[in-house]
């Protein structure tokens, strides 16, 4: 059940990430006209392929850390705490500002809420391999 979970609450951050890179320089124009404070080109450039490697990498990693049950750190959390920022990021870029903008507003803040229920998911995994990992240790004494 936690592969489907993570497979149906990260699906969207694939196909947005593959989406900028196939229009990689028209979303680097929209990227510059978002947050123009006199950088150079290469820089809003680097900063989209970093958020085109998040979008795509992270989820992959979390349905992969999901069928794996490899729960043995906080990497997890912290892959879907990095999506989360991204999502905040473009929320506050793209919709806050926009009257129009409401309804993916709260799009995003359901993609938010799912993603925060996922990382306790992780939490809460974590906490039980743990506790099963402190018995054996008792248990070998």
């Amino acid at each position: 059940m936690d592969v489907l979970i993570a497979v149906l609450t990260t699906s969207v951050f694939i196909f947005s990430g593959l989406h900028k890179l196939s229009t990689f320089k028209s979303s680097s124009k929209l990227l510059r006209s978002k947050i123009n404070v006199g950088l150079p080109k290469l820089f809003y450039d680097g900063l989209l392929f970093l958020v085109i490697l998040m979008e795509v990498l992270f989820p992959v990693m979390i349905v992969f850390i999901s069928y794996q049950c490899c729960f043995n750190d906080n990497i997890g959390r912290i892959l879907c705490y990095g999506l989360i920022f991204t999502v905040i990021i473009s929320t506050i870029t793209n919709y806050v500002p926009n009257k129009g903008g409401r309804m993916y507003l709260l799009k995003n803040m359901a993609i938010i809420g799912g993603l925060l229920g996922m990382s306790e998911i992780f939490n809460t995994i974590l906490e039980e391999y743990n506790e099963e990992d402190e018995e054996e240790d008792e248990d070998e004494l």
